[in-house]
């Protein structure tokens, strides 16, 4: 269908410029058929009552989730939200402002959770079973935060490491994972490894979503309870592991 609006395009501007030799008229020609024949950025649907700010956020994130920051253009953004670009630029300057402030709300629950569950004095099955619990259910709340986390932290490090210490987590983790494995009540394992394991699990419905609903033939239902299931069997998995239960 977008082939052969394009075609319909090129057909009608090689048409019609001929009569015109102002080019300005030529410009003017161009861009009013661009309009028309052209696909535009489907409007994202919102929440009722949302704020206009609130909306450039959440189409901000998905946005740089699906294109990625370099291709992202803030035409995209606003195309997303119903607004034009001068009514963005009201709230953000420039891409990168938009992409900061994004970046620092989604990291901020990403950190607070990761923080809550891997640098507090816990016992490590419980810590294995509240990393699945907590974040599964915050990426099926926001299912596209998990991409963004993922891309965003390895496209532009250095900037993710002012909002979240993953070095924090290790600190914490790695002693006792050292200090059940001399006392013989875990296998050795490291923290790379552990945490490895558990994210990756944990994390890989969220990213892979779509090629799994046609893989697997699943519906918003059966989605779901995958994630119910793999709430269950990702701790079993690395509780035997590593406890050989």
């Amino acid at each position: 269908m977008i082939e052969n609006e394009n075609s319909l395009f090129h057909t009608y501007l090689a048409q019609a410029y001929a009569p015109i030799a102002n080019p300005l008229g030529r410009r003017y020609l161009y861009l009013t058929t661009k309009k028309l024949f052209m696909p535009k950025t489907a409007t994202m649907d919102f929440a009722e009552n949302m704020s206009t700010e609130d909306k450039i956020h959440q189409a901000a994130l998905e946005v740089f989730t699906r294109k990625g920051y370099a291709a992202t253009k803030t035409r995209d953004i606003a195309e997303a939200v119903g607004i034009n670009v001068a009514t963005l630029h009201y709230y953000h300057r420039t891409k990168d402002q938009l992409f900061g402030i994004v970046a620092k709300e989604s990291m901020a629950e990403f950190s607070a959770a990761f923080h809550e569950v891997f640098t507090q004095e816990r016992p490590l099955k419980e810590k294995i079973h509240l990393f699945v619990e907590r974040f599964t259910e915050l990426f099926r709340e926001k299912p596209h935060l998990a991409s963004f986390c993922l891309m965003e932290s390895e496209r532009k490090i250095e900037f993710f490491k002012e909002i979240i210490d993953f070095k924090e987590s290790t600190r914490v983790l790695r002693p006792q994972l050292e200090s059940l494995a001399a006392k013989g009540k875990i296998r050795p394992i490291s923290p790379a490894n552990f945490i490895s394991a558990l994210v990756g699990m944990t994390i890989y419905p969220f990213i892979t979503r779509t090629s799994m609903y046609y893989a697997h033939e699943l519906d918003d239902a059966g989605f779901h309870e995958v994630l119910e299931e793999q709430k269950r069997m990702v701790p079993a998995m690395i509780i035997g592991y590593l406890y050989g239960n």
